[in-house]
């Protein structure tokens, strides 16, 4: 087993395709080491199922016109939670998931959301670019 690999506290999965959930400690001989906070998570590879986004007023109102810089629309959360190509992790220091992926325009954007026991996501937090190593590009 790799050394970024360990067993997923939520599932019991491991590495290789078969956990969504996977954590371990951050190896530099890790190419799919996702550093979030200093904390590393693991991103598996593989494609990932379309969540559905669940949207309520405030969440809503906080993604769309809160931050009207950002230039981010609900169809752009909603197309990158579809993204089977997106890289998901889980981020313990804020307790949510982070989602990788793109756009039907191409355009990276990282979404932020809490995973509801169904599956769904409740997207808290989007912003544009992708995160690679330890630092955000855009």
């Amino acid at each position: 087993m790799p050394p970024h690999t360990v067993s997923c506290r939520r599932c019991g999965g491991m590495d290789g395709g078969s956990c969504a959930h996977q954590r371990g400690p951050w190896s530099a001989g890790s190419p799919d080491a996702l550093v979030l906070t200093g904390v590393c998570t693991t991103a598996h590879t593989r494609r990932v199922k379309p969540r559905r986004a669940v949207w309520r007023e405030h969440n809503l109102r906080h993604i769309t016109e809160d931050h009207p810089e950002r230039g981010v629309s609900k169809e752009d959360v909603e197309e990158v939670l579809a993204d089977p190509d997106r890289r998901e992790a889980y981020d313990p220091t804020h307790g949510t998931v982070v989602a990788a992926g793109r756009n039907r325009g191409g355009e990276a954007f990282v979404v932020a959301f809490v995973e509801l026991p169904d599956g769904d996501a409740f997207p808290v937090h989007v912003r544009r670019g992708y995160i690679s190593d330890r630092r955000v590009q855009r």
